[in-house]
This record gives structure tokens, sequence and C-alpha cells, in this order.
């Protein structure tokens, strides 16, 4: 089966925004993320109208051979299907549970109630084969047509008033009313073996308000759908504020997901060790398996947290598939396990370290959990393992009491917030399972925000600090700051005594405000950090493929390299973004060597490379967006491939993972009722007022995807 995927993007260059537009510009967006809602014509409208649909910019209506888009100045498109069948059967689908009733003069015979509603209509066999089908959000009115094996696409004729052109991206351009609508490149794909695959497809102008669609060669035994990157894609969420904080892939290629959720009914599977939620905001974990269709790739969901307030703020996977989780909480009875060095919150808001075990269990248990805090305020924002198991964890305290352990190069806090650096083994018990644990910082506020460690238990941590006597080494790249808040890279080793553990340390950033959110170690030990700048000086290094800042914050990227000698150390750097802002918050990298950045842009021009998901900026506050590096690519190819990743609210990646056949997935937040989701999510709606996602991407192997055909 093969499906053409259009949507016509009404009035997007019609008039111009009034001062009340940019009053009710709010509810407008809200409206926009709406779906269609399909009416029953009961006798309200037109007779010929069989289903009708009211949004903020047209009223659409749906006859037996036409469909009518009503423009508010007056003027109407008009889309009929040239040489249809006169058997075709038109058919609503996905039945809404709202009603409309309509009280008309005195007579309740001409009152009409209740009037159903739907998502779609279904125009069945319009040429014999094909279906069309109708759907969409707020402006934004979409069609499908699904061609069933051996059928004819070429007996496919749209025919629309008014005048009909293509622009230069292939997009048709249609004016009717005074009004300058816009349908998208048709997108075409096929499914097959459980995956996706791209057919390239276009528009053909037939003449007379005639067009017909063109596609490449395809399976013409198999179904076809657009988009052949996205193979998985969902909603994670209940009736509140749910968020995908943490991101890991295991090796059997499963994604687990950790976020905070404030929805008592956000959905838990398998055997969940809460199944109802403590507190007023809980942790959730959850492991999804993108191979599964529908609520089946769902496999475990648990609610985790007290009777306080949790946030979970990192997740790790080791070799044997355990999973690790930080964050904090200000919980008396946060769910403890195993012979932790900490059985009390100590104040405020502790640090939390839990691990599941899963290896040879049928569901996740729960092995080893501990607060870690002093007295006041203490934040985790980062977890590592080593192949030994032990646990490190990166963050920051206000706490004049933070626990500290082995001979750490700082055993108080210095001013306000101070960075802190903490390790566990969870086999030892309860006196020496806190390994090594340090302070670190200089007389202003200091912040870990990623953690990395090697082979050799060496740990490297990065963040940001507006510190001018911040702790460094004796030749660091950068011996001095810049005064508006540097990014930090700091190399302990835990083996040494004291100040000597401090085996590398410097400042990085140029006059502006600079911060390093995540940290990865290469295998040949070389460290590749991302964040976001402020400053229009960053060094630059390598062939970068941006050099200049090109709007007021940008997400940045950098490459180290602590065997060559200081002023070399700084390999690899760019900036990433367009106009607006942007902040990194993910980072990966593959074995081939590309790097995987992620995060959100407001930016309407940021660098969309290679065949997008996403080409354009999806709307309201935010989009998520990824980029793909090859550092050793010239500047000009270096940015492999970037797409936009969002709807009409606000959407944000937190986290970018890479599984072992380098087929990408990214975690986060979003807002947005078109949200893109694929065929067989777990949750195909938003819930709440926002909901975690999660979103599988396919690489096709050594060729980045999107690739044109994923064989």
């Amino acid at each position: 089966m093969l499906r053409l995927f259009c949507s016509l993007a009404v009035l997007l260059c019609a008039w111009p925004l009034s001062a009340a537009g940019l009053r009710l510009s709010a509810a407008s967006q809200m409206l926009d993320r709406l779906p269609l809602r399909f009416e029953r014509n009961a006798g309200q409208v037109d007779a010929r109208v069989r289903y009708y649909s009211r949004t903020p910019g047209y009223t659409l209506f749906l006859a037996d051979r036409e469909a009518v888009v009503s423009l508010p100045e007056g003027g109407a498109l008009h889309m009929s299907l040239a040489g249809a069948s006169r058997r075709q059967r038109v058919e609503p689908e996905e039945a809404l549970p709202s009603r409309s009733a309509y009280f008309t003069g005195n007579d309740p015979s001409r009152w009409r109630r209740p009037v159903e509603h739907y998502g779609r209509v279904r125009y069945r066999e319009v040429y014999r084969g094909i279906d069309l089908i109708y759907y969409g959000t707020g402006r934004q009115l979409e069609y499908d047509f699904v061609v069933a094996p051996g059928a004819d696409l070429g007996a496919i004729r749209v025919k629309f008033s008014g005048e009909v052109s293509l622009n230069q991206e292939g997009d048709l351009v249609l004016k009717a009313g005074g009004a300058e609508l816009r349908q998208p490149k048709p997108q075409v794909y096929q499914q097959a073996g459980g995956r996706r695959v791209a057919v390239e497809g276009r528009y053909q102008l037939r003449g007379d308000g005639e067009i017909g669609f063109a596609v490449g060669p395809y399976d013409r035994g198999q179904t076809m759908i657009i988009d052949p990157v996205l193979v998985y894609s969902s909603f994670v969420g209940g009736g509140l504020v749910d968020e995908a904080g943490a991101l890991a892939v295991d090796r059997a290629g499963n994604l687990w997901v950790a976020g905070i959720t404030t929805s008592v009914n956000f959905p838990t599977a398998g055997e969940p060790l809460k199944s109802a939620a403590a507190g007023s905001q809980d942790v959730f974990l959850a492991k999804i398996d993108p191979s599964k269709a529908g609520a089946d790739s769902l496999v475990y969901a648990t609610y985790f947290g007290g009777s306080g307030s949790e946030t979970v703020r990192d997740i790790t996977v080791d070799v044997l598939g355990n999973v690790y989780l930080t964050g904090f909480t200000d919980s008396t009875d946060f769910p403890l396990a195993g012979s932790g060095p900490q059985t009390e919150n100590g104040g405020g808001q502790d640090i939390f370290v839990s691990k599941f075990e899963t290896a040879g269990k049928t569901t996740p248990e729960l092995v080893f959990s501990t607060y870690l805090g002093g007295n006041s305020f203490d934040i985790a924002n980062a977890i590592a393992v080593d192949s030994s198991f032990r646990i490190y964890i990166a963050g920051y305290s206000a706490s004049e009491k933070y626990p500290t352990a082995g001979s750490p190069p700082q055993t108080s806090g210095q001013a306000g917030w101070d960075a802190v650096i903490s390790v566990l083994d969870p086999s030892k018990g309860a006196s020496e399972a806190l390994v090594f644990s340090t302070y670190y910082g200089g007389s202003s506020t200091d912040i870990a925000t990623g953690i990395a460690v090697d082979g050799a238990g060496k740990i490297y941590v990065t963040g940001y600090t507006f510190s001018t006597n911040f702790p460094l080494s004796d030749k660091p790249y950068q011996s001095e700051s810049n005064h508006g808040g540097d990014a930090f890279l700091v190399k302990l080793d835990p083996s040494k005594q004291g100040f000597d553990t401090i085996a590398y340390a410097t400042y990085l950033g140029g006059s502006g405000y600079d911060v390093a959110n995540r940290i990865l170690l290469e295998p040949g030990g070389a460290i590749w950090l991302a964040g976001l700048t402020l400053s229009k000086d960053l060094p630059m290094a390598g062939d970068a493929p941006q050099t200049a800042n090109a709007g007021e914050a940008d997400a940045f990227v950098a490459r180290m390299d602590l065997s060559l000698e200081p002023s070399k150390q700084l390999t690899y750097s760019s900036y990433l973004g367009g106009r607006g802002t942007e902040v990194a918050y993910g980072l990966a990298r593959d074995a081939a060597g590309r790097v995987y950045v992620a995060g959100y842009t407001i930016s309407p021009d940021f660098p969309v490379k290679g065949s997008a998901l996403q080409e354009k900026f999806g709307g309201g506050g935010a989009d998520g967006f990824l980029a793909v590096l090859d550092p050793s690519a010239p500047a000009g190819e270096a940015l492999v491939y970037a797409t936009y990743l969002g709807g009409g609210g606000t959407d944000v990646i937190y986290r970018v993972a890479v599984d072992s056949a380098g087929d990408i997935a990214v975690a986060g937040l979003t807002q947005s009722r078109a949200f893109p989701v694929s065929d067989t999510p777990s949750q195909n709606v938003i819930n709440g007022l926002s909901d975690g996602f999660v979103t599988k991407l396919k690489t096709c192997g050594d060729a980045l995807a999107p690739a044109k055909s994923c064989n």
C-alpha cells in the first residue's frame, strides 16, 4: 500500500497581523494545536455537505464530490477529484467524545442534538483501490491518499479552483479569494518489515488547475508511508505535567527514559515498583521497546519517589543492562535499598542515587538507593558508571556539611553554590559505600553539569563557574576567567591525595556567558563538551561549520585533547544556531566518530541540513533540534544533518543517544498536540499540559538518515 501525505497551510500569507491579533496570539496558538473536529451534518448547514469543520481561520465543508475551504474574506478554495468513481463512500472515523447541539427557533422538531464529532473522514474508493482521508490540526488541513497494492497512482487528479503553481521547493502554491495558501511537497512512504521506507514524491502540474503525483520506484506489494527516518515516536505522560529529561539505550536497543510527573494517571506498565503517585511530583522510569507496536512497546513504567517532590536529572545503563538514576528529592521517605551511605534526608533537598537491576530479572528490581546531601540544598545533574559498577555523580551543593570521602581536594564549600563530585560503590557496606567525594569551586557560584569516567578510573567533569579563583591545574588551556561566566573542564584522579587529585582543570569561554551542559569521552581519551554561549569570541578550532555566533545565544560543541600542549588542546570548536537562541542539552557520539548534538531552538533560520525530518520551525515557544557533525570533514561538509523537531507548542530535546546499530534516540518535553508520532506509538496523543516524548530515528546503516532509501 502506498500512502501520499499532503498538508494545506491555510492563510499563511493572507493578511497582516493587527494589534488585536497580537493580544490574541496565545489563544490562537492554543487553537492551532487542537485537532480538527469534523461534525456530521444533521441539517445545520447546506444539505450537500456531509461533514464540516470550523477553525479559527477557515471553515471546511466536505461534500460527496468536493471539499470547500471557506476563507474569512469571503473567498473559497474548491478541491475536487477529476474522474473519481461515483461509487465512493464517505465514512467518519475516530469518534470523539465531544458533541454539538443546535436549538433553532421554537420548534423542537428543528433542533439538532446531539451532533457527533469525528477526528477523520475517509472517502473510500475515490479511484479503484485508492482512499482519501481528511484530518488535521488548527489551521493545518491534511489529507492522505492511500493506494492499495496494484492500484494505479496515475489515476489521481486533484483539481483546485484559483491559480495553481509550484515554487522552487516543490511546494504547491494556491491563490484564492485574495489569500495565498501553501501545500508543502508531498511526503510518500511505505511500510516494510516493520519499518518505514521513503519514496521520492513530487507534484505534477497537469493544466487547468489539475495536479497529479509522481513517485520513484516502490514495492507495489507493500505499505508505503512518508517520513522514512521516524521509526518510533510516542508521547509519554498523564493528565498534568510530564517531562522526559533523561535517556539511555541498552545493548538490546531498548530505550530507558526517566523524567518527572505530576500526573496521577501516568501510564504504568509491567510490574511497577509503584503504580500510584506518592507525592506532589514523582520521578518516572520507563522501558520502551521501539521494535514493538502500540501499547506493547511500553514494556515497563513505574512511579518512583516519596511523599514530597522528586526530580530526576540523568540516567545511565551499564554493560549488563542495569539502570542508574540520579536527581534530587525533599522527601523524608524516599525509597531506599541496599547499603547506602545515608539513610535519612540531611535537610532541604538531597541528592538521590538509585540502581535498578535488570540482568536476569523479569522486571527491574531496586537494589541500591541512597540519599546524599548535607543540611541545605544538594542537586545532582549527571551520572556515570564504570566497568566495576561504581557510580559517579556530579552536581552542586549549598550545604555546609555535604559528605566528603577519600582524600578530596576540597573538604568544605567556598561560597554559595559549589560543584560536588562523588563516587559510590554499591557492593560495599554502608560505611564504605561512599568511596570518594569532594566539593569543587571558588569564591562564587560553581555548577557541575556533566560527568564521565575512563577505564583507569579518572573522572572528567564539566559545568560552569562565575568564580575568578576556580581551582586550576598547572598548565590549563585557559588560565583566566572572562568574568561573564565560563565553562570549565576538570579531570580528577581519586587515587591521589588532596590537591594532587586535580590532574587537570581549565576555564573555557569567551567574554560572554558560557555553559557546558554535557560531556563525553572518545575511546582514545579526547573529551567533547556541548552547551550554550553568549560569547561572540568563543575560541574556535578545527574545520568548524559555524565560526560566528548567529544570535544572542548559540549552542556550541568543543573537543579537547589533554595529551597535547595547552595551546593546542582545543582541537575542534563550533557555534551552532540561527538568529534566535539555541541551547544544547544532549551529546552523543557514534562508532564512526560523528557527534550528535540536541537541544532547543527558537530560531526560524536554524541551519537545517540533509533530508531533515522537519525543515521549518514548528511555532510555539521553542522546537527541539538535532544536529550531526563529522569533525573529520571540511568545514562546508562538517554539518552532516540537522532538523527541527516539534509542533505548535514548546518542544525541548534534553537527551540524545545512539545505539549499536547507529540509530538515534531523543527524549524531552512537548506541549504540542501535533508533535510528530509514529504509526504505532505507545501513546498517540498528549494527555496533559505537557508530556514527555521519546523518538527514534533510523540512520540506514552508514548513510545518515533520513536517507531516501532505507532498504
